[in-house]
């Protein structure tokens, strides 16, 4: 069974899942498009670009987004050697072009949204095992997130579906989630 932060395809290597966090992030960065130059240097040198990414002065423009899908990057990535495979540049690509469409769905989806998902997906004590599932280090961030203090990243949405269809896919309003 495919854990709840990969990617939808099927990993051609241990890159994979990286690479389509990358993708996302560079697209999350710049919500128009990158330049070749950016995408070039994620796709050639992944750990000098995320290292870039992270300077880049729009990167700071959509915080909560950014620090989520930073936690789903490995901390120890480096560049390769040699080249990156093709089927590892084409996750970047699938990370980059879902996240618009994962943009689309989020911007529809309310905290009360994400309270009535993690209920029904956890019961009563959703808060406390929505912030594990998560990965969260700060646990406060799920109330922040309900009370509206701080947005819902984009990524949280996805990684609720993915978790409501391994183990509640009969979740009514599963289709108005974005897809993992």
């Amino acid at each position: 069974m495919q854990d709840m932060h990969s990617s939808p395809a099927k990993m051609s290597s241990p890159l994979s899942d990286t690479m389509y966090t990358l993708g996302k992030l560079t697209r999350c960065v710049y919500p128009n498009g990158a330049d070749a130059s950016v995408t070039e240097l994620m796709l050639t040198q992944p750990a000098t670009g995320l290292a870039w990414l992270k300077q880049a002065s729009e990167a700071r423009k959509v915080c909560d987004d950014i620090d989520y899908l930073l936690s789903r990057v490995p901390g120890d990535l480096v560049d390769p050697q040699g080249s990156i495979s093709a089927s590892d540049q084409g996750m970047f690509w699938l990370g980059y072009y879902q996240w618009s469409a994962e943009m689309q769905k989020a911007q529809w989806l309310w905290p009360a949204d994400l309270a009535e998902a993690s209920l029904f997906l956890f019961g009563d004590t959703w808060e406390a095992e929505l912030s594990t599932a998560l990965g969260l280090t700060d646990p406060q961030q799920v109330r922040q997130w309900l009370s509206g203090t701080r947005a819902i990243p984009v990524g949280v949405w996805e990684d609720l579906a993915g978790l409501l269809q391994q183990q509640r896919p009969d979740y009514p309003r599963l289709d108005a989630m974005p897809v993992p």
